[in-house]
């Protein structure tokens, strides 16, 4: 008898899971669409782990070594090749089972130029398309996933802050702005979501004001963002009511 109850219990977990499941397949349908339009579109052209190869620190130590010299690449065809590498990257990160593929085609792009921003701004989109994953399980009634929205969102905390220092704040250029203002954006994001990201309440605050630093840089350069700049200041003044509140309760007790 119990073991024909647990076998019950077992059948009820398998069908609430394949249930999960099938909607996270027809919500990951429903954009199948624009991803395949995106790609017909923004695909033009392929590219080979030779091409980026031929970039990267090793490829020319190769070259020089059978040559006597290293080879200078051409400025015009390495543009090229980081902006085939760069379109890449951004169809992979739609498509949750290419992620992976889209972070290491990314850390092969780190390794054409350790000063370039471009590698860490895709790493850090890919680990926020996770997110939006993560968070789609969530809404669909998969709580197991609830566990993987801090660890992913500190993946794109880390990708972000290593591109932060690669850029000045005192004196901003155009070039800096995706790194400055997507930072903006996931801190925000953090801030909305802080109940699954298991900050603490100087934790999430600290992050916020980092976000609205970033975000105060860039628009010295382009006040587009003042919109974003204004809700990263609510934020914080939220956060401020919220830890005065919370001391007046402890106070009172």
């Amino acid at each position: 008898d119990v073991d024909d109850d647990y076998d019950e219990d077992e059948n009820v977990h398998d069908i609430k899971s394949a249930k999960t499941e099938i909607q996270i397949a027809e919500a990951l349908i429903e954009n199948c669409e624009i991803i395949i339009q995106n790609v017909k579109t923004r695909m033009t052209s392929s590219i080979s782990h030779e091409e980026i190869e031929e970039l990267t620190i090793e490829g020319k130590a190769h070259s020089s070594f059978f040559s006597g010299e290293v080879e200078k690449v051409n400025p015009n065809k390495q543009n090229m090749i980081i902006s085939k590498a760069v379109q890449a990257i951004e169809m992979l990160r739609q498509i949750p089972l290419l992620q992976s593929a889209g972070l290491n085609l990314a850390k092969q792009l780190a390794r054409i130029d350790n000063k370039l921003t471009y590698p860490l701004v895709m790493e850090g989109r890919i680990q926020m398309q996770a997110l939006k994953y993560q968070m789609l399980r969530i809404e669909c009634g998969d709580r197991s996933a609830r566990e993987n929205m801090a660890p992913v969102f500190n993946l794109a905390v880390v990708a972000y802050r290593k591109a932060l220092k690669l850029t000045s704040k005192s004196t901003p250029k155009k070039s800096d702005l995706p790194v400055l203002t997507e930072f903006g954006n996931l801190t925000h994001y953090g801030y909305i979501h802080r109940d699954l990201m298991r900050f603490t309440e100087e934790g999430v605050k600290t992050l916020v004001k980092l976000g609205k630093d970033s975000v105060d840089a860039a628009v010295t350069v382009d006040d587009s963002f003042v919109p974003l700049q204004k809700r990263l200041e609510s934020s914080l003044t939220q956060l401020s009511k919220d830890e005065e509140e919370a001391s007046l309760k402890v106070r009172f007790r």
